[in-house]
């Protein structure tokens, strides 16, 4: 078993690398293909809305054909497409290549987050974090390779393809240690699914509902809510540091570095808390601590409160994307169909949150727009019920 554990973390680590090796070039594929920063912007955007747009059929395929081979499938395309980026020449190609690599992106990431939760199941233990510090350790990675690449001068039209071929490859071979949890589309009842028949180590019931559960909902809104902070995060927090509390702009580094790293180490420490302390409670506690953190950046007038802020929130959110697709993973009759839908809502906070805190920052200043920041991160307490464990959810918590 644990060889397979060992392939799903390599696979979330890769798709991390994949992404941050490219995102780290960005002002040489800005430079490349001539693009004012407003038609740059929109190029991401299509990725975001090739990522929502492919992930809702996700499930059902990974359910049909097994998450290893859909993974197989996503993977290659995804990075096929980063690599045809270093040979675009205008934003319309690079737009559509984004749309193309948001899609895989997208596909992978679904079908990989059902790898995990069948591995959960299997071993009885709370993997879903420590995966997901796997897929933020290899963006960091990423981000210093290209950052590396860029540095040594190294053409856009020989990274790209080079990293490309690489992920693809180690992906391939990866996935060949994947569980088999497709159901083959066989007709089975809901009231079975996620049990394991012991003699063939694939699921005895695999069948999903056609209709979305309530608690979906609730369970994507809570993702939602982390995805949205962890993006404001990423995408204000140096700004803030630097433009707000008028800083050097290595101190806005610093937060951001301090956010990230705090995120890692909530992850790798979240599946012991969870063991322990069961979903619920750890989640309710993320969402108090990351809502703090977020109120001290924003109201504390100081630069050592934005560094500690920034602590806070990332080890309160770093839980909340993990532990909502194990949840999702459990509800009965849909699994890895649910992931797919969690996934998808969540992934509409890191599309919008960013332009509608940056809308609202313009009117109110950054400082106080990452008050709705605080205000959904407050969400999390009360949604966080959603994602008890039920009755054949890996770990059970040790605590009543």
């Amino acid at each position: 078993m644990q060889h397979r554990v060992r392939g799903v973390h390599l696979v979330f680590v890769l798709a991390g690398f994949n992404v941050g090796q490219a995102l780290a070039r960005i002002p040489s594929i800005k430079a490349q293909v001539d693009a004012s920063t407003g038609r740059l912007g929109l190029a991401l955007l299509a990725m975001g809305i090739g990522s929502v747009l492919a992930m809702p059929w996700t499930g059902g395929l990974a359910q049909r054909f097994g998450s290893g081979a859909v993974v197989r499938c996503a993977a290659p395309l995804a990075c096929a497409a980063w690599a045809g980026i270093g040979f675009a020449h205008d934003p319309a190609q690079l737009t559509a290549l984004l749309f193309v690599a948001g899609a895989g992106i997208g596909v992978w990431d679904v079908a990989m987050n059902v790898q995990g939760h069948t591995q959960e199941k299997r071993d009885h233990r709370v993997l879903m974090p420590g995966l997901h510090a796997g897929w933020s350790i290899g963006t960091g990675i990423g981000a210093f390779a290209g950052a590396g690449a860029a540095a040594l001068g190294v053409p856009l039209e020989v990274q790209l393809p080079v990293a490309a071929a690489l992920t693809a490859g180690i992906v391939l071979a990866a996935t060949r240690t994947f569980a088999d949890d497709s159901d083959g589309g066989a007709p089975v009842t809901p009231a079975a699914d996620h049990h394991f028949d012991p003699a063939t180590g694939r699921p005895a019931s695999t069948t999903a509902r056609t209709r979305i559960a309530p608690v979906e909902l609730a369970l994507g809104a809570m993702v939602l809510a982390g995805a949205l902070a962890e993006g404001a995060a990423n995408e204000w927090l140096a700004l803030l540091v630097v433009e707000v509390r008028e800083a050097p702009e290595a101190t806005g580094a610093l937060a951001f570095a301090c956010f990230n790293i705090a995120m890692v180490t909530g992850r790798l420490g979240g599946g012991w808390l969870i063991t322990k302390y069961g979903r619920v409670r750890v989640l309710q506690a993320a969402g108090v601590l990351g809502t703090a953190g977020v109120l001290m950046v924003a109201l504390v007038p100081s630069v050592a409160a934005s560094l500690v802020g920034g602590v806070l929130w990332g080890l309160g959110i770093s839980v909340v994307f993990p532990t909502g697709m194990s949840a999702a993973g459990d509800v009965p009759g849909r699994g890895a169909r649910a992931i797919g839908v969690v996934s998808t809502i969540g992934y509409t906070g890191f599309i919008l949150g960013s332009p509608t805190i940056g809308l609202v920052a313009d009117r109110v200043g950054l400082d106080q727009a990452l008050l709705l920041v605080a205000a959904v991160s407050a969400t999390i307490v009360v949604l966080a019920v959603s994602a008890h464990e039920r009755a054949d959810s890996p770990v059970r918590p040790r605590v009543p």
